[in-house]
Order: structure tokens, then sequence, then C-alpha cells
């Protein structure tokens, strides 16, 4: 009897889920986000019958919420959209639209700075990384200096 008090219940792990997200990473995508958008707003040819263009329109961009993230209402996505439209990474993504739409950029071109951005930034967080873990070294010197002085 005392044996099964001693034995413990196996602990219940909780699983992980991964949800679905709608952030600026996913609108960032090319294949899904902002820019399929616009590609697909390229074609779009509006008529004498501006109620038929406006039902159009809204079906191109029901048709892209259900592309970019099906497990959400159109409603919610449209939110996110409102929420996530003044923050940086977005802001500076439509200035690049803005320019490819006047033929001041090619997506090539855009896709290049990415690359040497992206290069520039790596190498920025492994210095700031660096320093980072030098202040930290430095202040532990301090401290450990300071303990030893205290000691005496």
């Amino acid at each position: 009897m005392e044996e099964l008090d001693d034995l413990q219940p196996a602990p219940i792990k909780k699983r992980t889920i991964n949800r679905a997200k709608v952030d600026d990473s996913l609108l960032l995508d090319d294949k899904k986000g902002l820019r399929k958008l616009y590609e697909t707003l390229q074609t779009f040819k509006p008529s004498e019958d501006e109620v038929d263009d406006l039902r159009r329109l809204l079906q191109v961009y029901s048709e892209w919420h259900f592309c970019l993230a099906p497990h959400f209402s159109f409603d919610y996505v449209l939110q996110k959209l409102q929420k996530l439209g003044p923050k940086p990474p977005l802001r500076s993504f439509m200035s690049r639209l803005r320019n490819v739409h006047t033929g001041k950029l090619t997506w090539e071109e855009i896709q290049q700075r990415d690359e040497v951005m992206g290069v520039e930034e790596e190498q920025f967080v492994q210095l700031k990384r660096r320093a980072e873990e030098e202040e930290r070294g430095s202040e532990k010197r301090v401290r450990l200096e300071d303990e030893g002085n205290s000691e005496m």
C-alpha cells in the first residue's frame, strides 16, 4: 500500500501549438504578401460601372486575404493591416513599392539592396553583441574588484 502512495503521476507535458499570425513578416512575404496584392492589382482594369468595379476590387482583396491568412476573418486581417501599416518595416516596403510603381526601381534592385542591407545589418548586430558582451564583462570585473576590496 505504501508503494502506491510513493508513486507520483507522470507530469502532463504541455503541447505547444504553432498558430498562424498576421504580422509584418507575413505581409512582406513575396509570394503571399503585399507584393502579391500589388501584382494582382496590376491586372485590374476599371470599367464604366463603378459599383461593379468596387465589387470586383473587394473580391480581389478577399481572394488575397484568403491566400494570405485563410484561418482569419477578412475583418480581422483588415484590422491588423491598419495596426501594422504605420510600423517601420511596412512603411519602408510601401516606399519601395511606390518606387517600383513609378519606375524608379525594379524588384530585382530592391532585392539586391535588401541583401546588401541584410549583410550590413548582420554585421552591425554582431558588433553590437560584442560590445554588449564586453560591457557585461567589464561590469563583472568591476564587481569582482569591488567585492575583493570590501573583503579586505
